[in-house]
């Protein structure tokens, strides 16, 4: 599908870079008036811009986040949106003193259902998602420490329900979820 949609783009550019053609849709683009009867595209033109316009509709929502995580650092939460709804409210435990958890917005990299960390002994990150680095959402045996901080810089969840947020992520593919971490 991504190749097909990227072949049809690269085939609608022109039309894309060409002036008139971004006029076409006026209401529809609010890209300004209709030009006058001289200058108006030829038909052709017209149904190509339509279906430019198209193509960019189905990139955006073919990369469009359907799964969004917030983590609050402050409140040791996770809040899971699918499509819009909130499903699921979690503890987590992010960064204990002296390490962090890296702020901002993030799109997984990588999956791993029975991950070992390389960095600390081996432990298990059952069902992570990397999403910077080294940085990961994953389940913990350590799961009352939930709610206050605790981890070296992870996102530590339940085991069970680091199991329902993999399969989600499985489920929609990676490139669907965002991760927006917070203070």
């Amino acid at each position: 599908m991504r190749a097909m949609i990227a072949a049809l783009v690269l085939a609608l550019m022109p039309a894309l870079l060409h002036a008139e053609a971004a006029q076409i849709l006026p209401g529809a683009l609010a890209l300004g008036p209709e030009p006058p009867a001289a200058e108006a595209p030829l038909p052709d033109e017209r149904i190509l811009a339509a279906a430019t316009a198209g193509v960019a509709v189905l990139m955006h929502e073919a990369t469009k986040a359907v799964i969004e995580v917030r983590v609050s650092i402050s409140k040791q939460m996770m809040e899971v949106r699918h499509r819009g709804e909130l499903v699921y409210e979690w503890p987590v435990s992010t960064a204990r003193k002296g390490k962090i958890t890296p702020l901002g917005s993030f799109r997984p990299q990588w999956l791993s259902r029975n991950h070992k960390s390389s960095l600390y002994n081996n432990a298990p990150m059952p069902h992570s998602i990397f999403y910077s680095g080294n940085y990961a959402i994953h389940g913990t045996d350590q799961e009352a420490k939930l709610g206050r901080p605790a981890s070296a810089g992870c996102v530590r969840l339940s085991r069970a329900n680091a199991k329902i947020l993999f399969a989600m992520v499985v489920e929609e593919g990676k490139d669907r979820m965002r991760v927006d971490i917070v203070d």
